[in-house]
């Protein structure tokens, strides 16, 4: 007699329930069957085929459940530490592939076995003791100027080579915490294009393109032949308007602080100039932390660039693309620099690595 599934369940039910009485069993379930208007009726041998086909279904189960777990085999966990944590910056796909498991496999291994984490290549800039006395001092000073009413522009440079950059998504370092020497170099000899870009907490100007040297009647006639008019363009007035830079020897010369001292008079926060910025902070700069970093995801997402004109192309693509979708993350950007500003007199001067 052939029986449905649920016809099955419940004669193992009801064996169970009557102390594995075969003759219990048959007897119940025709009552019940009966009970629910149904024309089967099974025996004591219908009853016994039951069982002895569940008790072999059971055992089947239990010995596949026997064969060994990679997860628990420690010749393969001690194989995927090995390529991890001894050789960094291999990535997951790669060190499956070195210990012939699956990436699936290995992944889980060095999560839930491991425990360990991936963190991406951070570059950091390096500091002195002098350098972390002049960032904490420097932010100090500087904290009680960020006002609600007051409109800050940060600006930086960054040069960007055809040859492309280290791919910081695809390296990784699996450790259990983030190590602090785990860095990357770059040559300096293809060709580049000197990028100056400005923001605030709702617009982003730029990119404007420099020779490979900027010069400081090269930054002052960006200043004010297009970057300025642009500002005006944008906010009205320069009245409210705060005006960053670093202590490039271009930002810094006379001819550009009277400048900038004549568009935004004692408003410039720059070296030499009422407000100090403090020097090698790339991790107060919002173009720095922010700006530059999504920038190149984008110029380099599909390998290097042949021609310096195809980079100034990808450039000004990717300047389009943050001002049309990515306005709220550079807002968040700007908005976090006095919060940076605190961590960094918190940490006395020291770089925030995890920013």
């Amino acid at each position: 007699m052939k029986l449905t599934s649920v016809e099955i369940k419940k004669v193992i039910s009801i064996y169970y329930q009557n102390h594995k009485s075969p003759s219990a069993t048959y007897r119940t379930f025709n009552t019940w069957s009966e009970r629910i208007n149904t024309a089967t009726r099974i025996t004591k041998k219908n009853v016994m085929d039951v069982i002895s086909r569940y008790k072999r279904s059971i055992n089947m189960a239990k010995a596949k459940r026997q064969k060994p777990s990679l997860l628990e085999d420690e010749d393969t966990v001690m194989r995927v530490a090995g390529t991890l944590v001894q050789q960094r910056g291999k990535s997951i796909r790669t060190s499956a592939k070195d210990t012939s498991l699956s990436t699936g496999t290995t992944h889980t291994i060095a999560r839930r076995v491991l425990q360990l984490y991936p963190y991406r290549l951070v570059v950091v800039q390096a500091l002195t003791d002098y350098d972390k006395l002049v960032r904490v001092d420097a932010c100090q000073r500087l904290l009680p100027l960020f006002t609600p009413e007051k409109i800050f522009v940060f600006t930086d440079e960054a040069l960007f080579r055809t040859d492309g950059m280290v791919n910081r998504w695809n390296c990784r370092i699996w450790d259990h915490q983030r190590p602090d020497d785990f860095y990357a170099e770059q040559g300096q000899s293809s060709a580049h294009v000197m990028v100056w870009a400005a923001m605030t907490a709702d617009h982003v100007f730029g990119p404007y393109f420099f020779p490979a040297t900027v010069t400081a009647a090269d930054y002052a006639a960006v200043i004010s032949e297009i970057f300025f008019e642009e500002l005006i363009s944008k906010y009205g007035s320069a009245t409210d308007v705060w005006f960053q830079q670093d202590g490039a020897p271009a930002h810094t010369a006379v001819v550009t602080k009277e400048l900038l001292r004549g568009f935004f008079d004692s408003r410039v926060i720059s070296h030499g100039c009422d407000y100090e910025w403090p020097p090698r902070s790339p991790d107060l700069t919002p173009c720095d932390f922010y700006l530059w970093g999504i920038v190149k995801d984008m110029v380099y997402a599909n390998g290097r660039l042949p021609t310096v004109a195809a980079l100034s192309n990808a450039l000004l693509g990717a300047f389009r693309v943050i001002r049309e979708q990515k306005m709220a993350d550079a807002k968040a950007a700007v908005l976090s620099v006095p919060q940076r500003m605190e961590e960094c007199v918190a940490l006395r001067g020291a770089q925030l690595c995890h920013r």
